[in-house]
């Protein structure tokens, strides 16, 4: 299987200056390449800081062609634009819609929006909260790439779209990394070494479960949400193998 990764971490645009991206990159590119992400080669990964609108284009042209599964995440500044009702992130030379990372040729996608929603005309910029807290790694002893293609394969095709906040919210700033993010890598660990049935975390599953940790660890309002879709399985977060019982 094709797969491609986009990390896109901003925290020097023409906003307030952010903390957690770079920890965002680090932590995300960290899980991707552990077994328990799926063992994604190097070369799978690109990771753009502060790009420019050109950039992320031509990283979507060429990094993401021909692809069968895209990983996309945004760390950054964004809002809900008033006058098009559209999601808008922030990069070095201007904002970018939601739509414009969802409109490629990748039949199974899933993008993360670790960003505000809040409602802004474009003259507006919302700061973002600051918070604390540590994070853990993790590793695996047997590769789960072939797993992991597998049962993303598995799944019905389409575009799942996970965000940090909710709609008019503002999301939190962390010197480790921004709290959605850090608590969806964080869960995975927890569900390694606690289940020992399953040998998938879904997307939905790691989203709920980041958002109970996200407010028993951080002081944040946000209300993280997936977009609506109609969808019978869930791409993987995080796989590992099971022993076989019987």
């Amino acid at each position: 299987m094709n797969r491609r990764a986009l990390i896109i971490y901003c925290d020097d645009t023409s906003s307030e200056k952010l903390k957690g991206p770079i920890a965002d990159n680090r932590n995300l590119i960290r899980h991707l390449r552990s077994n328990l992400g799926g063992d994604w080669h190097n070369h799978e990964i690109h990771s753009l800081q502060n790009p420019t609108k050109a950039q992320v284009q031509s990283e979507i042209r060429s990094h993401l062609n021909e692809a069968d599964y895209s990983f996309i995440v945004y760390s950054g500044h964004g809002g809900t634009n008033t006058i098009t009702n559209k999601i808008d992130l922030e990069l070095q030379d201007g904002d970018i819609t939601l739509n414009s990372l969802v409109l490629t040729s990748v039949d199974r996608q899933t993008i993360i929006l670790d960003a505000c929603r809040t409602h802004y005309t474009p003259s507006e910029r919302k700061a973002f909260m600051n918070v604390y807290d540590g994070l853990e790694s993790f590793s695996e002893e047997l590769s789960t790439r072939s797993l992991f293609e597998s049962l993303v394969l598995d799944c019905e095709k389409g575009v799942t779209v996970l965000c940090a906040a909710g709609d008019n919210e503002a999301a939190a700033d962390n010197l480790n990394g921004a709290p959605y993010l850090s608590s969806l890598i964080k869960v995975c660990s927890d569900w390694k070494n606690v289940n020992q049935i399953d040998n998938k975390l879904s997307l939905k599953s790691a989203h709920e479960k980041a958002i109970i940790y996200m407010r028993e660890k951080y002081i944040t309002t946000q209300n993280p949400e997936i977009l609506a879709e109609k969808r019978k399985k869930y791409y993987p977060f995080a796989v590992k193998f099971v022993p076989i019982m019987g």
